[in-house]
């Protein structure tokens, strides 16, 4: 799997979304299941997408912690919109 290959389709698809309003939105990218995955390509992803400038957290349900990062980090984005 490619995380970039992969992003890069999805902002692609939100641009042809009503002419791109949405790219103007706050981002944040979510790995998801990162329990499943090797630690180190979690590590690997969240590098590549912060050297993009990117707002990047890793999240799984069996980690209460993890949530709550999420939790935190998207009120606080909402808050500041």
């Amino acid at each position: 799997a490619d995380p970039m290959a992969d992003y890069k389709t999805v902002r692609a698809e939100i641009q042809a979304f009503e002419g791109g309003v949405l790219l103007e939105k706050q981002e944040v990218i979510v790995l998801t299941k990162s329990d499943t995955r090797d630690p180190a390509g979690v590590a690997e992803a969240k590098e590549l997408f912060a050297a993009e400038g990117k707002t990047v957290l890793d999240v799984t349900i069996l980690d209460d912690a993890s949530v709550k990062a999420l939790s935190d980090n998207l009120v606080s984005k909402l808050r500041s919109a």
